[in-house]
């Protein structure tokens, strides 16, 4: 797929059209932001004279990005590679920067906010005059609730037990809020027009975390069984051979090898013979290059997290592999 002409047309006419990041993607037949993916989509825009504003690569999916022209005519159906332009990981890309805020506000009873807060599983709420505000009062909390009741003091109203609000800027560093997050425990998150678009708490960060983890971490448990499998199997000359041609690196074991010469040490008969294994070889080596394109891109962050195809394909890989490995020789006493 390319540009669909009615958003040419639309530039054409001096309007810039609106799309959320997702429907960008679809443009090329894509659900997520893989490097490969990134870099070819930058490339269409830019020989187009198009970008996004803000950026498709780090909004967040369901936000809705502007096609803005950058000068030239437009031009449509022409792909070239290009060029990765925001390496900063932003607030916006994550979720739970764009959830709907549910607020309070100074003059409500205490009680209406732990209702609230026990209702939706919240451990603290903004304080604000309405949701659409571009001020915040403060946040009200079971930390700021607790202060107050053990110095005594019975608050009433949640103006008697706030704390201070800690905002960010949606278009701020994500690594550097993380930071401020574990020090305040939750941030608020500032749209362009200073409204408020959500907040970020220690639990969103952890359960990023969780999804940005999980591919290093299956790959990583691949490649151990990978390395276990020939350890010990193969001459030095052997595994010197599978390097490239103009690789001077020098092998010394297993660990020294990429995940390319893995696959490329056990495609050959003879090699295959020493493993001892009673599976079809086409096949193994078919999933361990699988497993090698999914590392080249799961080595460059991707805020989507990981495809829930993807993520079945290293979980087989991963059992496969477990059910062939062998068990790790004993250390002595």
């Amino acid at each position: 797929m390319a540009i669909p002409q009615s958003a040419i047309n639309s530039i054409q006419q001096g309007v810039e059209p609106q799309y959320l990041v997702r429907d960008v993607l679809a443009w090329f037949g894509k659900t997520r932001r893989g490097v490969n993916v990134v870099a070819a989509i930058h490339g269409a825009l830019s020989a187009a004279n198009l970008e996004t504003d803000p950026s498709f690569e780090t909004a967040y999916l369901d936000e809705p990005v502007k096609i803005k022209r950058t000068g030239g005519p437009i031009e449509d159906d022409i792909v070239r590679g290009g060029t990765v332009d925001d390496p900063v990981i932003r607030v916006t890309s994550v979720a739970a920067a764009h959830r709907k805020i549910i607020a309070v506000s100074k003059s409500e009873t205490v009680e209406r906010a732990i209702t609230l807060m026990l209702e939706n599983n919240f451990s603290q709420l903004p304080v604000m005059s309405h949701v659409e505000a571009r001020t915040i009062d403060g946040m009200f909390s079971w930390r700021s609730l607790g202060v107050e009741r053990a110095g005594g003091r019975q608050p009433n109203r949640v103006q008697d037990a706030m704390e201070h609000a800690e905002i960010v800027n949606h278009a701020d560093d994500l690594v550097q809020v993380v930071q401020r997050i574990l020090l305040h425990d939750v941030v608020v998150v500032q749209a362009p027009d200073r409204t408020f678009q959500g907040i970020l708490t220690i639990h969103d960060i952890a359960e990023q975390f969780q999804a940005l983890a999980e591919p290093f971490l299956l790959v990583g448990e691949i490649e151990k069984h990978v390395r276990r499998l020939i350890d010990g199997r193969f001459t030095h000359q052997q595994l010197m051979s599978v390097r490239a041609g103009d690789d001077g690196r020098t092998i010394t074991t297993v660990a020294d090898l990429t995940f390319g010469e893995y696959v490329r040490l056990v495609q050959s008969e003879e090699n295959w013979s020493r493993l001892g294994l009673a599976i079809d070889r086409t096949e193994f080596v078919r999933i361990l290059d699988r497993v090698r394109e999914i590392r080249n891109d799961v080595m460059h962050f991707d805020p989507d997290g990981l495809d829930n195809e993807v993520r079945k394909e290293l979980q087989s890989a991963k059992r496969l592999l477990t059910c062939i490995s062998p068990e790790p020789a004993p250390r002595p006493l």
